[in-house]
């Protein structure tokens, strides 16, 4: 979900945090990971099925709905998320974005990037969904795809970071089974901060 106002930086960072943003025209291929099979996976409602794609985080469409999201925040906090994040954070091997769409239009998104000193965890970074789109189970959707692709990419929990005026957003984390954690990255002081994370295991057997 949407991260927070901007705030100086306090408490440890992300080993993988690389200053500035997306430049303008910053083009960057998506490489297939050996470490990750990314398999696409839909979830339906009553107006059609979501399908959900790999793209890169400077995708068109993935620039456009992390622009929602910014605006979103400032809406929320006064100003757009700054935490460091940049179009190498979300390759394979060391992380996934995320976009879903229902019948041809992108409506949904969510990344993971590695986080820890030896990329252990997966960071949860851009969720979000359009508001004409909300209520259908789609961020749910995209979480559980989230945590399955890290799980097989070899990370051993994921963790995020939200806020206090994300009621809607830490329902659905805990709902999922995310509990609070340490704090981290650029908000780690910020008194509206949640963090969360979960353990990932590995889904039973079948039969």
């Amino acid at each position: 979900m949407p991260g927070k106002r901007p705030r100086t930086p306090a408490g440890p960072q992300n080993a993988d945090d690389r200053p500035g943003v997306v430049a303008a025209g910053e083009r960057r291929p998506l490489r297939e990971g050996p470490e990750i099979r990314f398999v696409p996976a839909t979830a339906v409602d009553d107006h059609g099925t979501m399908l959900i794609k790999a793209v890169g985080y400077d995708h068109p469409d993935a620039v456009r709905l992390v622009e929602a999201i910014q605006q979103e925040v400032v809406e929320r906090y006064g100003g757009p998320d700054e935490t460091p994040v940049s179009v190498a954070d979300f390759a394979p091997p060391r992380g996934l974005f995320l976009v879903g769409y229902v019948d041809g239009t992108a409506v949904a998104c969510a990344g993971w990037r590695s986080h820890g000193e030896h990329g252990e965890d997966a960071e949860l970074k851009r969720m979000y969904v359009v508001p004409s789109a909300r209520g259908n189970g789609y961020a749910r959707r995209l979480l559980a795809e989230i945590e399955r692709t890290a799980r097989e990419a070899g990370r051993r929990r994921v963790i995020l970071e939200t806020g206090d005026r994300q009621p809607e957003a830490v329902t659905l984390y805990r709902s999922a089974g995310y509990t609070d954690v340490e704090p981290f990255g650029l908000y780690a002081c910020a008194p509206e901060s949640i963090h969360l994370g979960k353990v990932l295991k590995e889904p039973a057997p079948a039969g």
